[in-house]
């Protein structure tokens, strides 16, 4: 493989090029050079993805051995990541150097990108123009390329967009808040196998808080109940994108950076023994049941006299 590296050699007493080749995969031989003397070797243009190597200033010996000298081609990676360390794509990214031109742009992937275009020793700003879906933008990075010859990674973190989603527990007849203990699953699937996490309530308020949730869709369903309350089967579809926050597709407002909507249970139906009207109920049933108990009575009396 030809790495195309436009070299050239010139004596640094008098400025003259001596000798100029583009490198390939084999070592390129300079005749006719003075013994004694001193010459600087310069790199003009770098094989892609290469940094612009330093010149090299070198003395001829006066030795019959053949003099190796070494020129040699540091990388630089960029890497735009996400919190957890992990590539991430659809950033847009500029390199500029300090009289503000590019020097190179590129949309990320999930490969560490190779910078071409940079000098050692230089001073670089990194530039994100446009973040990945579900991220936030991030500040620019000021970077100096280092003159050894070390692979130097640049590293970009991206940091998610996350919204914090509250649930509320309201009781389906009074509409008033459920104080009391309660627990609900955070889900990956509408079948709700898949837990994320699970949350118990605060009981102060009624509320479940999901927080630091990214960009996606999640399921919602409730594990324990209330005391006094029926459990409820209903799945809540949670869906957060760069529309807004959405419960069951209706949008959900936004209060001091919290998404809040409300859960709703049945109490449990109980008799009231103090009703006035199931006492009144209970004593027509026993007066009527007396009655039948006399009515029966006097008809066997008479019965059993007409018998006699």
């Amino acid at each position: 493989m030809s790495l195309e590296i436009k070299n050239y050699l010139e004596q640094n007493k008098d400025g003259n090029v001596i000798d100029e080749w583009t490198s390939t995969e084999n070592k390129h031989t300079i005749e006719g050079l003075v013994v004694g003397n001193e010459y600087t070797m310069t790199e003009e243009i770098a094989p892609d993805g290469y940094v612009k190597a330093t010149s090299i200033t070198f003395k001829v010996e006066n030795t019959k051995e053949v003099q190796h000298v070494q020129m040699k081609d540091k990388i630089v990676d960029m890497s735009k990541v996400d919190i957890g360390g992990e590539e991430v794509e659809g950033a847009e990214i500029k390199v500029f150097d300090e009289d503000g031109n590019i020097v190179d742009e590129w949309t990320s992937t999930k490969e560490p990108h190779k910078v071409p275009g940079l000098e050692e020793g230089k001073k670089y700003t990194l530039i994100e123009k446009t973040a990945p879906y579900g991220y936030e933008l991030t500040e620019e990075i000021e970077f100096v390329v280092t003159t050894d010859k070390e692979t130097q990674k640049v590293e970009m973190k991206d940091m998610p967009i996350l919204k914090d989603i509250q649930l509320t527990k309201i009781d389906s007849k009074s509409k008033e808040v459920i104080k009391e203990k309660f627990t609900f699953g955070l889900y990956k699937d509408e079948e709700c196998k898949e837990l994320i996490m699970q949350v118990d309530s605060d009981k102060e308020n009624g509320t479940i808080l999901f927080d630091d949730l990214r960009y996606g869709i999640y399921y919602v369903k409730e594990i324990t109940a209330p005391k006094g309350y029926n459990k409820s089967d209903k799945i809540i579809k949670i869906e957060i994108n760069d529309k807004g926050v959405f419960a069951d597709d209706k949008e959900i407002e936004e209060k001091e950076n919290i998404y809040n909507f409300e859960f709703e249970n049945a109490p449990i139906e109980t008799p009231n023994t103090g009703d006035e009207s199931h006492i009144k109920l209970i004593a027509g049933i026993m007066i009527l049941s007396i009655l039948g108990i006399i009515l029966l009575a006097i008809k066997l009396y008479k019965k059993n006299k007409d018998n006699k």
